[in-house]
């Protein structure tokens, strides 16, 4: 498994905020162990959702 069954919970906090052309979206992963895990997540985060996300946003304007 990707993850380690000792691992305490984490929360995901998602902040959604109105700009001028639309509206920015911020996601906040906090409690996980770890720089390195901090890392992977921050990589994993952008890499199979928030970079999908946005090319699926953007596509469907």
């Amino acid at each position: 498994a990707w993850w380690d069954p000792d691992w305490k919970d984490s929360m995901v906090t998602w902040t959604f905020r109105e700009v001028d052309r639309g509206t920015e979206v911020i996601l906040s992963h906090s409690g996980l162990p770890g720089r390195k895990v901090r890392e992977a997540h921050r990589e994993g985060w952008g890499e199979y959702f928030l970079g999908p996300l946005k090319a699926y946003l953007e596509y469907h304007r």
